[in-house]
């Protein structure tokens, strides 16, 4: 039995308004067109005709972020930022008082907090339920945003999806990455960070997609039999949320063996924290990004390995200093100043470049600035967010406190300070001889 020819692929591009193409198809018959010949390759099948297919395959070689955390979900979805959300803990706990004071009726609680009820949501019912527990000590913290940091009621009578299986995990002592699956890239590609807390679903996009989490570590679940919920000797009982298969390929790659809690020597030992670091690391350099770009945008991002220690452990450290830096637990020198008096309300952020353009004053205000401010950190991007103009966006008519203006200048540092470390990772990259890393 003979076999059928495979089919060719064609495709061509039309760009302009829509009123000129119509007319350009109205006008131009198929066989004028200009076509190209492209040959889909699996697993995406795309219609494109990459300029990056040198470098496909060696991306491809790399481990699936997810297949290296096999817990991980997409982030929780409210439904009602509003009410479930605020900016300090005592803002959710006030809100929560109310919603559960007895004197009000169902009617005015919804009013108050413009609460609808929906299929999966009743005030009514949800009163009768979460009022009789101790919800105070469900107020967890909360990433938001990129660097913007607040607090959630963490109910699954409240939230419309709490991913519990993932986000139980980061209620306790853990650090976690945050990542995307098919981009809308308007900007380079950035949508990685690391958080202690649980994240928002649109921790990266208001509207173009959705973030997955993944925590470091797993602790038990006292609810659950499952043998693999069982504690450890590690803090809390807790595990690796790393796939054996994968730390057997570090494993024997680096000759190291494998520690199950925090960091090894990165002499003989290695451990989960050490891979997360190293991991970090590649994920923040510009050349990493910028050789797979096409590639990040339609699936999740792979990691490619090393069997060169020196070049894993000077990846770990810069890794490491880029987590403390994002966690804000360093922030480099505080560069910027707050000069001017006034009430510290948000109007309208804005950037003014200095003479010279390599730094500029944010304006809060008419008359209130940050003094200082780099042009690049004020261009820096995480996901799909201008990280200065939207945590001051974000707090338009707010008034800024003390604690509020320091968090802000103490961004201002870490971010100039990622930016020299992402373009370290790429020296040192290159003097271990550059892509792709062996």
């Amino acid at each position: 039995m003979t076999s059928k020819p495979k089919a060719k692929v064609y495709r061509a591009d039309l760009y302009g308004l829509r009123e000129g193409k119509y007319d350009y198809l109205r006008e131009t018959d198929i066989s004028k067109t200009k076509w190209t010949e492209v040959s889909p390759k699996s697993p995406f099948y795309l219609f494109t005709v990459s300029q990056s297919e040198e470098f496909f395959e060696e991306y491809q070689a790399g481990w699936k972020i997810t297949d290296i955390s096999p817990l991980n979900s997409v982030g929780v979805v409210t439904s009602r930022d509003k009410f479930a959300i605020g900016f300090t803990r005592d803002e959710v706990a006030n809100r929560m008082k109310e919603f559960c004071q007895k004197s009000l009726s169902d009617i005015e609680v919804s009013k108050r907090f413009s609460l609808k009820d929906t299929g999966t949501f009743k005030v009514s019912s949800v009163r009768e339920t979460i009022c009789k527990t101790e919800w105070e000590d469900n107020i967890l913290d909360y990433n938001y945003r990129p660097f913007d940091s607040r607090h959630i009621i963490f109910s699954d009578e409240i939230l419309e999806r709490s991913r519990k299986e993932v986000m139980q995990h980061l209620a306790h002592d853990n650090i976690s990455l945050i990542f995307m699956r098919q981009v809308a890239l308007d900007n380079v590609y950035s949508h990685f960070l690391a958080t202690e807390a649980m994240a928002d679903a649109r921790a990266f996009y208001s509207n173009k997609g959705i973030i997955n989490q993944a925590p470091l570590y797993l602790y038990p679940d006292e609810s659950s039999n499952n043998v693999f919920d069982q504690p450890t000797s590690n803090p809390g009982g807790r595990r690796p949320n790393l796939a054996p298969e994968f730390i057997e390929d570090v494993a024997g790659r680096l000759g190291l063996a494998f520690v199950d809690d925090g960091r090894g020597d990165l002499t003989s030992t290695f451990g989960p924290e050490d891979v997360f670091h190293y991991i970090y690391a590649v994920f923040h350099a510009p050349s990493y990004r910028e050789r797979y770009a096409e590639f990040l945008k339609i699936d999740f991002p792979r990691v490619p390995l090393t069997q060169n220690l020196e070049l894993f452990r000077s990846l770990a450290a810069k890794g490491e200093r880029l987590v403390a830096l994002h966690l804000m637990e360093r922030t480099g020198n505080i560069m910027t100043s707050y000069p001017e008096d006034g009430d510290n309300v948000v109007d309208k952020p804005r950037f003014k470049e200095d003479e010279g353009g390599e730094t500029g004053r944010v304006y809060i205000n008419e008359t209130q600035y940050f003094g200082g401010v780099p042009s690049a950190v004020w261009a820096f991007y995480v996901g799909g967010y201008q990280v200065l103009h939207k945590w001051l966006k974000d707090r338009k008519g707010r008034e800024l406190s003390y604690n509020d203006l320091r968090h802000y200048q103490r961004i201002v540092a870490a971010l100039s300070e990622t930016i020299d470390t992402m373009s370290e990772i790429d020296e040192t990259i290159d003097e271990a001889g550059g892509w792709p890393l062996a």
